[in-house]
């Protein structure tokens, strides 16, 4: 039984034995660890579609869609207390019980004596039952057509994971998308209609994508590439040529961050002419990658025009979406600061190196504080351009000091693989001193 299957067993169990939705909610939140906007939802039996279109009825005026759910319950947009308001009452509870998971500030009251809010316990009898069905069922699931509501359940799910990818640490990231393709694998093994098993290859190939972001993360060249070929292929099957443009500017993410400039740039420029005319955020990302490949490959007048290319791009787009799917105003601004960067280390002029330095402060202003992956990866791109201004003990203090600020969960290869090309490139006494500090077995 996949997670989404025990969620919506559980609230259906709670429901016939007359909890209400915020009773329900709270144990789903303790057992499952679901925010509370997800739990709610879940303790109605709704997928986001469904909330979404619950709440277009009641205010027809504000009309939302499924992003705006999952965008408010990833914590990738904070909506306004009115909102909290309408939720409570569609949700039927307290605006409390929306607000259950947002952080309170009690202890900057220096009267406030510390003691933490009494946790309700949850009635473990009635958990234990759940549980002995759900075991006696697990292996005699339904087999057959999976209903809309499935896949609409799937489809939340796959959005909730590539927000979750954009901040998570990498290897327990990898645990979730690896166990979730397996309870997607074992629907996909039934007998489908030719509709629903294209719907089930569209997801085979997002969470295909999103495995294998997180291996490149992780340095894991093979599998990842491995993984983005098996996502390609099911984006194919799925007859979805966007997604398998996506999976191709994807790969090209791969050769790009791992030392195949030309490589990149192909599978950039492949994925730019299969989403021509798409108004999603493909293009705007393939051409941006294209601009730091041909950067890295001394084509510097080929990259400033895929720059200028993926800007038009992005302005003609529908809308800006944070998720490891979407593209938005800093992730362009990312990956300008990247290809100027390239550009600066192969031409360090006074003006390239000005253009450089101006492009990473703008994108780096463009991060929240706790921003973790992009923003390492610009910071030791200002080391390397230290380094090409001739500045090489401020270029490796800088890219020391940016690997021992990670936290160890997110110091992953491909950040301290940046780092030794610091080291390298700088080569004096500096770069020898952070190769030392590079070896240290906690960062190897």
């Amino acid at each position: 039984m996949s997670a989404r299957q025990e969620w919506a067993f559980l609230a259906a169990h709670l429901r016939a034995k007359g909890k209400t939705r915020a009773e329900i909610a709270q144990v789903l939140r303790e057992r499952f660890g679901l925010g509370a906007l997800a739990a709610l939802r879940h303790a109605h039996g709704w997928s986001q579609h469904d909330a979404a279109k619950e709440w277009t009825r009641r205010w027809s005026e504000l009309p939302k869609s499924y992003k705006d759910f999952s965008g408010w319950e990833t914590g990738r947009h904070t909506p306004p207390l009115d909102v909290f308001d309408k939720l409570a009452e569609m949700y039927s509870c307290d605006l409390a019980d929306v607000l259950a998971d947002r952080r309170g500030y009690r202890e900057h009251d220096e009267a406030h004596d510390g003691d933490p809010p009494q946790r309700v316990e949850r009635a473990p009898a009635e958990l234990d039952e759940v549980e002995r069905v759900r075991a006696a069922t697990e292996s005699t699931l339904t087999r057959g057509t999976a209903t809309a509501a499935v896949l609409d359940d799937i489809g939340d799910l796959i959005d909730h994971r590539a927000g979750e990818c954009v901040t998570a640490p990498p290897a327990p990231m990898l645990d979730r998308l690896i166990a979730d393709m397996g309870d997607l694998q074992r629907l996909a093994a039934d007998r489908q209609p030719v509709a629903v098993l294209r719907h089930l290859n569209r997801f085979t190939s997002q969470l295909a994508a999103l495995i294998g972001v997180e291996l490149m993360v992780l340095g894991q060249v093979v599998a990842a590439r491995a993984w983005l070929r098996v996502g390609f292929s099911a984006a194919v099957e799925a007859e979805a040529p966007p997604l398998g443009a996506h999976l191709s500017a994807f790969r090209a993410t791969l050769y790009l961050y791992f030392g195949d400039a030309a490589e990149a740039a192909r599978l950039a420029g492949g994925a730019v002419h299969a989403a021509a005319g798409d108004r999603g955020p493909v293009s705007a990302l393939a051409l941006a990658l294209e601009a730091v490949a041909l950067a890295q490959l001394g084509d510097l007048a080929g990259s400033e025009q895929s720059r200028h290319g993926a800007r038009a791009a992005f302005e003609r787009m529908d809308g800006d979406d944070r998720t490891v799917f979407g593209f938005s105003e800093r992730r362009l601004a990312f990956y300008e600061s990247r290809a100027l960067s390239e550009a600066a280390r192969r031409r360090p002029d006074r003006f390239a190196l000005e253009a450089a330095f101006a492009a990473q402060d703008r994108a780096i202003d463009a991060y929240p504080p706790d921003a973790v992956g992009d923003t390492t990866l610009m910071a030791l791109d200002r080391a390397l351009c230290l380094v090409a201004a001739g500045d090489t003990a401020a270029a490796c203090d800088l890219a020391q000091r940016t690997l021992a600020d990670l936290p160890d969960e997110h110091r992953a290869p491909i950040f301290t693989e940046h780092g030794r090309l610091v080291a390298r490139v700088a080569g004096d006494p500096a770069g020898r001193d952070l190769e030392r500090w590079l070896a240290q077995p906690s960062l190897r």
